[in-house]
Parts: structure tokens; C-alpha cells; sequence
């Protein structure tokens, strides 16, 4: 075949490529490697290295000040993804093999896999110390899926997960920060069996839910002790779970008390507390009645002091010279 039969054929190939790219659906970016640094990796959309950067400098000081609450080290290296949008967040998510999380929920750890996804938007939105927090909440999940994974016989129940989360974190994520008193006011709490069998996910309901776990978690390291920290409830409570005990005999071991017990301890400190607040409200508004009527007082004899100087002056006026002011 001559160079000028085999022209015709080499731009019709060519042609047809350019027709099959033109026609290809246009897939988009995936998520590539951005930023490594010790005991993390950093994977995210184009446009977030700042977020990346951000999370790779605190993360070092949040796992050594998880090590340190919690009593036991995270050797491994974990993978963060970053999105940006709910259909990329929910995305990666199910890569991962879970289903899409309730609306409410922008950031997950899929703690034995080593695994956290963020959605960026939160921390636009939110507080300038959201970040660490929410990055340390995670952080926890991982460190209790470690333990899972090196200890098999052990298993931490998602009440007590979630609430060692927020232990760890200092926050609580979900609802108004009065929510667990009003619960416990109206008799409304959670029964503790229900949150040993099955965390619930919708919305209100698991907003009370770790609202509990965090107050009984902070409870439990607080129990018998001045300093929390000092004390490590928490991190014996764990060291005794990862030794083969169950969560009943860890607890027992750690205060002394069964769950029953330890449950209306617990509920005792809860509606002390809530007791405490409702005997503060009468006083307060005592004290706010007690305000008012000294201004409407003062007010009310600013009025008649100056009806009575303006009558006496009024008074002076009618008064022909040289004769007597009435008394």
C-alpha cells in the first residue's frame, strides 16, 4: 500500500477517535493524594489544601492528647478524605460499603478501617475551634476500632464509642446544650437498655442519645475522683474490656457498681442537677420582680415630684405681689 492510499485511512481513524472521546461522557476528578505527614494521609478535592494542611498540622497534638485520656497508643496511619458537597461526602461513604448517613451527619470514621470522611462546608460554618474537635471525635473512633482490631475478643458497645468520643473531644455535637436536663425534667431519658441494644439514628432521637452517652461517660470519669484525668475511670474501664472482661464486669471493677446501679447513680447526679437548675428559677425571677418594681417606684416619684413643683410654681404666677403664699 502507497503513503497516499494509507493517508485517507490513518484520518479516518483518526476521525473516528476524536467522535468517540467527543461522545464519552466527561467522568469526573477523582480524589487523589494531596499531603502526607506522620500517622496521616490526606486525600482531597482540588481547591481544599488549606483545609489539608490545617488537618495535617493538628493532627499529631490531637493523637498525643488522645493517647494520654485514653491510656494506649495508635501506631497505624489514617486516611482522611475531604469533600467538598453532600453527593461526594455520601459518595465515599458508600465506597466504604455503609449507606448514606441521616442528613444531620458531616463527618465519619469508619474506625477499623483506619478511615474518617469530612465534609468541608462544616467547618466554614462553624466555631474556629470546630475543626480540632470534630477531627478529635473521629480520631476516637479510630483508636477504639484499634483496640477492636488488636484485642478481637473485645467490643465496645456505639453508646459507650460515642460517648468516649465526646469525652475525648469536649463536646457534645448534637442538640441544644439544655437537652439533657429538659429530658430528664419531663421523665423523658432514654432507657439505658435501649442504648446498650441499638443507637438510634434518626435525628431527634440520636441527638438525645449522645447527649446520654456523653453524660455517662463523663459520669463514669468523674465517679469517686477530684480530677477526671487523674483518676483514668475511663482509661481502666478500657484496658479491663481489652483484657477479655465485658462491659458489665469492666464497669463493676472501675466503681464497684452493676450497670443497674451504676445507671441510678447516674440518673440521681442528672436530676440533682435538673432539680438544681428549677429551685435557681425562682430566685431569678424574684430577684427580676423585685428590679422592676424599684424602677417603676423610682419612676413613679420622678412623676409626682415634678407634678408638684410645676403646681407650685403655677401657684406662684396667681399670686398678686406682696400678698402671702398659700401654704
Amino acid at each position: 500500500m502507497t503513503a497516499q492510499q494509507a493517508r485517507p485511512r490513518r484520518r479516518a481513524r483518526l476521525l473516528a477517535c476524536a467522535l468517540l472521546l467527543a461522545a464519552s461522557p466527561v467522568l469526573p476528578a477523582q480524589d487523589v493524594p494531596a499531603l502526607e505527614a506522620p500517622g496521616v494521609r490526606l486525600v482531597h478535592e482540588a481547591g481544599l489544601d488549606g483545609l489539608a494542611r490545617r488537618v495535617a498540622d493538628l493532627w499529631d497534638g490531637l493523637r498525643a492528647d488522645t493517647e494520654r485520656k485514653l491510656g494506649f497508643d495508635y501506631p497505624r496511619t489514617a486516611t482522611i478524605h475531604i469533600v467538598r458537597g453532600r453527593a461526594a461526602f455520601e459518595r465515599v461513604i458508600q465506597e466504604h460499603g455503609a449507606p448514606a448517613p441521616p442528613a444531620h451527619v458531616a463527618a465519619v470514621a469508619f474506625g477499623r478501617r483506619d478511615v474518617i470522611v469530612l465534609q468541608s462546608h462544616i467547618f466554614a460554618r462553624s466555631a474556629e475551634d470546630s475543626l480540632p474537635r470534630i477531627l478529635q471525635h473521629e480520631l476516637v473512633h479510630c483508636f477504639i476500632g484499634h483496640l477492636e482490631r488488636e484485642h478481637p475478643w473485645c467490643r465496645v458497645p456505639r453508646w459507650l464509642d460515642e460517648g468516649v468520643a465526646q469525652w475525648v473531644s469536649d463536646a457534645v455535637l448534637f442538640g441544644p446544650p439544655d437537652l439533657l436536663l429538659r429530658a430528664a425534667g419531663k421523665d423523658e431519658l432514654l432507657p439505658f437498655a435501649e442504648l446498650e441494644r441499638a443507637f438510634p439514628e434518626q435525628e431527634g432521637a440520636s441527638a438525645l442519645a449522645y447527649a446520654q452517652s456523653a453524660s455517662l461517660v463523663r459520669f463514669l470519669s468523674s465517679y469517686g475522683a477530684e480530677n477526671e484525668h487523674v483518676k483514668g475511670n475511663v482509661r481502666w474501664l478500657l484496658r479491663f474490656m481489652a483484657q477479655g472482661r465485658t462491659f458489665e464486669d469492666a464497669l463493676h471493677a472501675v466503681t464497684g457498681l452493676d450497670v443497674a446501679s451504676f445507671e441510678r447513680a447516674w440518673l440521681g447526679d442528672l436530676q440533682a442537677k435538673s432539680m438544681l437548675g428549677l429551685r435557681d428559677l425562682p430566685a431569678f425571677l424574684f430577684s427580676g420582680i423585685l428590679f422592676t418594681l424599684a424602677v417603676l417606684l423610682f419612676a413613679t416619684l420622678r412623676v409626682r415630684r415634678a407634678r408638684r413643683m410645676a403646681e407650685l410654681e403655677a401657684d406662684e404666677d396667681r399670686t398678686p405681689p406682696g400678698d402671702p403664699i398659700p401654704s
